[in-house]
């Protein structure tokens, strides 16, 4: 089954991100875009992929993602914006500013119910906007 979901808003999206990483903890990892659990040769064969448009179910596949892996590998390539790093491509997905975008995505110590509630507080605030 794909998790990939077309149309979503971006307060919809940060939600829908948030869900899955509470749903499966053990595939978030805030040191990776994207990347094979046993850091095999998969791994940045998986990376490549999500970069590149592939959207692998991060759990099913045996693979961990940061907030913005995930985000990418829920967001049809037809939704993603052309820009060079993905933290340009995932950022506006979530509806973030590229300060915030930096600061979110960066934040290497960051905990999956930690990343699920920030997600979900700023979704609040772009439906408040």
């Amino acid at each position: 089954m794909s998790l990939v979901r077309a149309g979503m808003t971006q307060a919809e999206r940060c939600r829908y991100v948030a869900d899955l990483i509470e749903a499966h903890p053990e595939n978030f990892d805030m040191n990776h875009l994207a990347t094979s659990i046993a850091n095999d040769d998969r791994s940045s064969d998986i990376e490549i992929q999500v970069e590149y448009g592939a959207r692998p179910d991060l759990a099913e596949c045996g693979a961990v993602g940061c907030i913005a892996g995930w985000t990418l590998s829920v967001t049809p390539p037809s939704e993603c914006n052309d820009a060079a790093m993905w933290e340009h491509i995932a950022g506006p997905l979530l509806g973030l500013d590229p300060d915030d975008a930096v600061d979110l995505f960066f934040d290497f110590g960051l905990a999956a119910p930690d990343a699920a509630f920030l997600l979900r507080w700023h979704a609040d605030e772009l439906d408040r906007a």
